[in-house]
C-alpha cells in the first residue's frame, strides 16, 4: 500500500520513537516537511488517491508541538506538487521547494509565513526544475536546496536561498555524485549535511556530505550510514541529527 497518514515522534533526549495519536488530513506519500522550532511542524505536498488513481496535491498540514495535534490549515501551496523539498527560516517562514508537478519538473520556490500561515510562490525560482530534491536550512540566513532529478540525469548541484531577501543562487556542482533521493539535515550556524540516495545506474549510497556554511563548499565524510538508503527523512537538533 503507497502512502500513510501517521506521524512519528522521535525524542531527542532519549532517542525513542513512538506514533502520535494525531494523523495527517489524508494517506500521502511523496510530502516535504519542515519547522517552526518550539511551534510547529509543516507537511506540504506529495501524492494521494483518487480511486485508482495517484493525484499531486497543494495541502499543508500543520502539527502543534504543544499538544501533538494535527490538522490541514487553509492556505495551499501555489501548485499541486509531489516529492517537493522543505526547509525553514525558523520563526519567520519554511520554503518548498522544486518537486513533481502535472507535465514535468516545478523551479518554483514557495513560501509559507509562520505569522499567519499564509503560503505563495515567493517568486524566486531555482536554477533548474528536478524531482526528488533534498533540502535543509542555516536558519535566520539561507536553505540550501539540492537539486536531484533533472529532465535526463541525476545532478551534483546545490543552490542557496538568502532569507534577507528571496534570492537564489547557484553554488554549481558541490556534490562529489550525481544523486536523487537524499537526505539533508544542518546544524544552525555551521554545516549542511546530505547523505544517501540513488546513483543513476539504481544503487543505493551511503555515502554522507558536508557543506561548510562559513565557506559554501562541501566535502565527503570519512563516516558512512550504516546502511545505503534513499528516499527518506532527516532532522536535527542542537545535541544531534537523525
Amino acid at each position: 500500500v503507497w502512502g500513510r497518514d501517521y506521524i512519528g515522534k522521535f525524542t531527542f533526549a532519549d532517542q525513542s520513537y513512538a506514533l502520535i495519536v494525531a494523523t495527517l488530513s489524508e494517506i500521502t506519500w511523496g510530502d516535504a516537511g519542515a519547522a517552526n522550532s518550539g511551534t510547529a511542524g509543516y507537511f506540504a505536498g506529495g501524492q494521494g488517491r483518487s480511486g485508482a488513481s495517484s493525484v499531486n496535491l497543494d495541502k499543508i498540514d500543520k502539527l502543534l508541538f504543544a499538544d501533538d495535534s494535527c490538522s490541514l490549515i487553509g492556505p495551499t501551496l501555489s501548485q499541486s506538487v509531489y516529492y517537493p523539498a522543505g526547509a525553514a527560516n525558523s520563526g519567520t517562514a519554511a520554503y518548498w521547494f522544486n518537486g513533481g508537478v502535472t507535465g514535468g519538473r516545478t523551479d518554483r520556490v514557495d513560501k509559507t509565513l509562520f505569522s499567519d500561515d499564509s503560503t505563495a510562490d515567493s517568486g524566486s525560482v531555482l536554477s533548474e526544475g528536478s524531482y526528488y530534491p533534498s533540502a535543509s536550512a542555516n536558519s535566520g540566513t539561507a536553505a540550501y536546496c539540492q537539486l536531484a532529478y533533472l529532465a535526463s540525469s541525476y545532478s551534483k548541484k546545490i543552490n542557496k536561498l538568502l532569507f534577507s531577501d528571496d534570492s537564489v543562487s547557484d553554488l554549481g556542482e558541490e556534490l562529489t555524485t550525481a544523486t536523487s533521493g537524499m537526505s539533508s539535515a544542518a546544524k544552525k550556524g555551521t554545516f549542511a549535511y546530505f547523505a544517501g540516495g540513488n546513483d543513476w545506474g539504481g544503487n543505493r549510497l551511503d555515502v554522507m556530505e558536508k557543506l561548510t556554511f562559513a565557506s559554501d563548499t562541501s566535502a565527503v565524510l570519512g563516516a558512512t550510514l550504516p546502511a545505503a538508503e534513499a528516499y527518506f527523512g532527516g532532522a536535527s537538533c542542537d545535541v544531534g541529527m537523525v
